[in-house]
């Protein structure tokens, strides 16, 4: 038995969906490495999903994805927008976009959550757009060193387009968040919006894949297969068929990066 000392990680998406998911993220302090292997996760008491655990060495960090957490409610209000006329030879169209996020924490202590809002980036020199509130750090030049960079800090930095905002919320009390940007153009041209974190739907049945792995309990077996699939970037939503009567839904969001995060999971 080694016992760690984990810290409790709140993370939200608002804009595609206002649950409020929480992970573990721990140091493995013994001097034995963790194996890698199915795993089998708990929050006080109580079974909360199974997952594949990796290697991980002593003094690594490691994260764990505890599920949804209720206690935490994330309101995302219609944005509003301001219209304005700059420049006297040279006339410019100027647009600022208000997006207010209301977080409201019915726990009895303090936490720290990250809001993640995709802010547009433009392709064309003409057309500029800056982040007006909050004053964020550009590609995340707030945090030192790969343990640090995993854990979240009170602040705001961009990373690529997307404004990763920590606040605290003290217990049983509400934050408002605003996030502005701003849009100039000229004002004789007009300016189309395409949002590309719309989610690309894929479904996969997976019953006539290649099986790889059985395990047999004394309830029930489990059967693994892989499942190839070509992820975007943006939200990705996998529809993955495992029987007639199976289904399992699963929200990803891919950045520009590679990188993948589990939103949801059905």
């Amino acid at each position: 038995m080694v016992d760690l000392a984990p810290q409790l990680m709140y993370m939200c998406v608002p804009s595609k969906n206002t649950s409020t998911f929480l992970t573990s993220s721990a140091v493995n302090t013994s001097q034995f490495p963790f194996l890698p292997g199915d795993t089998a996760v708990y929050l006080n008491g109580s079974f909360v999903a199974k997952t594949h655990m990796k290697n991980v060495s002593p003094g690594e960090r490691f994260s764990c994805s505890l599920g949804i957490d209720t206690a935490l409610r994330v309101d995302y209000k219609p944005a509003r927008k301001y219209h304005e006329q700059i420049g006297l030879i040279n006339k410019s169209s100027s647009t600022i976009h208000e997006q207010v996020i209301v977080i409201k924490n019915s726990r009895a202590d303090s936490v720290l959550i990250t809001i993640k809002e995709q802010i547009p980036r433009s392709t064309d020199e003409k057309i500029k757009i800056k982040l007006v509130s909050p004053a964020a750090v550009q590609n995340g030049e707030a945090t030192n060193g790969a343990d640090e960079a995993q854990l979240p800090k009170e602040g705001a930095c961009m990373k690529a387009s997307i404004l990763e905002w920590t606040v605290a919320v003290p217990g049983g009390e509400s934050k408002e968040l605003h996030v502005k940007w701003a849009l100039e153009h000229p004002s004789n041209e007009k300016v189309e919006m395409i949002d590309h974190g719309s989610p690309v739907v894929h479904k996969k049945e997976c019953r006539d894949q290649t099986l790889e792995k059985v395990v047999v309990y004394n309830d029930r077996a489990e059967l693994k297969r892989k499942v190839q699939l070509e992820l975007q970037p943006g939200i990705n939503d996998l529809h993955i068929e495992l029987t007639g009567e199976f289904l399992v839904v699963l929200l990803l969001g891919i950045s520009d990066e590679g990188r993948v995060m589990v939103i949801h999971v059905q």
